[in-house]
């Protein structure tokens, strides 16, 4: 491919990488020719093992972006941010819970929304997923049930704290209820746990009729006193 005009490159500001902003010739070339020769270009590059390139639209059809990974944070130990954790949020805005690989923080949205995490063993699902449950419990909102049929073992940090301050009269008004509201580690267990969230589902459709028009939202609005109640599987195929 000739006569390719690079218009720009910004360098990140994590320092994993930087884009590059091209505008291709005339002729017919289109975006989807670059995309298709990334592993080529990235071979071309030299690129670390994990790094790699992603072809992204420009503001024309001739236009596209390259962002180009450098480096990468595979194998590396990322801290929780517990400094975080003392800011209170609400369910009804994304969440941060990954990096991306251009060092900026993945959200996901999980108000009237779900989600499927797929990936091979030791990849790292069960972490995410504490990561998921840390970031619900941020939140005053927010409910969190967690369904594990290998012995609940997802759920049960999150009582640990709860069920040793219940055994400490002086400690117990410092943890009133434990992280995780329901953890279901068995089949019937489970079957009642979604039983129950039917039924809340049902119920609160009819009852709070009056507050969703008072809203103007067809979707009921949540709140402290009207908890979105997220359901967290694990090991449950």
């Amino acid at each position: 491919m000739e006569d390719v005009t690079v218009l720009g490159i910004e360098h990140w500001p994590s320092g994993m990488g930087y884009t590059v902003e091209i505008e291709l010739p005339e002729g017919g070339v289109t975006r989807k020719q670059v995309a298709d020769r990334t592993d080529a270009l990235a071979s071309d590059l030299d690129l670390p093992n994990g790094c790699g390139l992603q072809v992204l639209p420009g503001i024309s059809r001739r236009r596209l972006l390259i962002e180009v990974a450098t480096k990468t944070y595979q194998g590396q130990e990322i801290p929780f941010p517990v400094e975080e954790m003392a800011e209170t949020t609400t369910i009804n805005n994304p969440a941060p819970i990954a990096l991306l690989s251009d060092g900026w923080r993945a959200e996901l949205d999980m108000r009237k929304a779900s989600t499927v995490v797929a990936g091979g063993t030791g990849s790292g699902k069960r972490n995410w997923l504490q990561t998921l449950i840390a970031r619900l419990l941020q939140t005053n909102d927010t409910l969190v049930w967690v369904i594990d049929l290998n012995a609940g073992s997802l759920g049960l940090p999150w009582l640990h704290a709860w069920r040793e301050a219940q055994t400490d009269p002086e400690r117990r008004d410092e943890v009133p209820a434990p992280g995780v509201d329901w953890l279901a580690s068995t089949p019937a267990e489970a079957k009642l746990m979604l039983d129950a969230a039917i039924a809340i589902a049902n119920t609160r459709k009819i009852a709070y009729q009056q507050h969703m028009r008072d809203e103007d939202d067809d979707k009921l609005p949540v709140s402290p006193q009207i908890p979105e109640i997220v359901i967290i599987m694990d090991e449950s195929a």
